[in-house]
């Protein structure tokens, strides 16, 4: 299979979203702004659409890019939660996580049955990790909203 350009293409994008946000936080010394449960929906998302990881075998590229974002995720939920915790906005973050998890598991249990094939666990937690990911951004939307600013370029 050769490299699509356009997956290239997105890939670096992301890649270079998760550099800014990783050198805004660590220069700044903060995460004013950054909604933790987005950053969490998104770790999630990766952590169930990787799955495969250690089922399949991959190319360097495909594995060193999911290794990465997984741990880049992991790292940023650290860096709120722990290192930085003193200027997260525990209180501007008020989107319950149900709210966008809940559909996307009755999404995926949804078409799930809906096909012919035997159920397949690699296949839910993709089909959940896509609808996921459409909605992730949504907890960042409502605080940024709530608080007119995002200090921390958080909306990668």
């Amino acid at each position: 299979m050769g490299l699509n350009i356009f997956r290239l293409t997105g890939d670096l994008l992301h890649l270079l979203s998760i550099f800014i946000i990783l050198w805004k936080i660590l220069t700044v010394r903060g995460v004013s702004g950054l909604s933790f449960k987005s950053q969490l929906l998104y770790a999630l998302v990766f952590a169930t659409r990787y799955l495969d990881f250690f089922h399949t075998l991959h190319s360097y590229y495909l594995s060193i890019f999911k290794l990465f974002f997984l741990g880049s995720s992991f790292y940023i939920l650290f860096l709120i939660k722990v290192k930085f915790r003193a200027s997260y906005d525990e209180a501007g973050d008020w989107a319950p996580l149900w709210w966008f998890i809940t559909p996307a598991v009755i999404i995926a249990i949804v078409i799930q049955f809906m096909s012919d094939d035997p159920f397949d666990l690699l296949d839910f937690t993709w089909v959940f990790s896509e609808f996921l990911e459409s909605v992730a951004i949504v907890p960042q939307l409502f605080m940024l909203q709530k608080t007119g600013s995002c200090d921390a370029l958080s909306v990668h």
